[in-house]
Parts: C-alpha cells; structure tokens; sequence
C-alpha cells in the first residue's frame, strides 16, 4: 500500500523517514509534481515531536492557541498531532511531556496560516 505525505522541506524528510526506518518501517520519500502537491497538500496542522535520536514521544501535550483560546492535542504513539481546524498563525505551547523528557522553557513556536507539518524535538534525559 502506498501512502503519500507532503512535508516542507528535504531535511523533515529526511527525519521522519530516520525515525520510522529506526521503529522498523519501510519507508522512502521523493519529489511530487507541483500539481500534485497542491492538489494533495496536508489539510491539517501535523506536528512530529520526536527526541534526539528521532524516535517519535507519545504522549507530549501541546497547546494551539488562537488569540481567543488555547486547544490542547496529545501526540499518538508515533508522536504525531494531527490537528484539523481552520486555518490560523497558531501559536504552540508546550504543556506536558512524559517522565524522562525535557524541553527549552524558552521555547517558542508559530505554524504559519496555511497547513503545513513541523517537526519539534524533546531532550530525553
């Protein structure tokens, strides 16, 4: 079965496909048509939170907040948030994250308006 994702650049690439080779899944990735990118671009906000050795962390709960309010999304066991709501300059917060993981208090992070997937990294202790 094939499946496809867009992702913003080489280097996530290159990550995420690390990370799932690492957890013992085939994967590969490669150049899409223009067309097809836009015809086939994310339709979510995805976040991969993933430690220093790209191995994904289930459990990170993280705040996307408007300037109204604040949603909090928990990553799944590959560390993935997939967070479906309208378009927006998220701002990210970090809220929780699983015993032995730690992240910069200073941390500070914005999605841009339009769907897109990032990538953040914990230190695990």
């Amino acid at each position: 079965m094939n499946k496809m994702k867009m992702l913003p650049d080489e280097e996530v690439a290159d990550e995420i496909v690390e990370s799932w080779k690492k957890a013992g899944t085939n994967v590969r990735w490669e150049y899409a048509d223009e067309a097809t990118q836009q015809a086939e671009g994310p339709q979510a906000y995805i976040l991969h939170v993933v430690d220093q050795d790209s191995k994904p962390i289930e459990g990170v709960v993280v705040n996307f907040c408007t300037d109204a309010a604040c949603t909090p999304q928990e990553t799944d066991e590959t560390g993935t948030i997939t967070y479906k709501a309208d378009p927006y300059k998220y701002h990210l917060q970090i809220v929780e994250v699983p015993d032995g993981y730690s992240w910069d208090e200073s941390f500070d992070m914005y999605t841009t308006p339009e769907y897109g997937e990032w990538v953040l990294r914990m230190k695990k202790d």
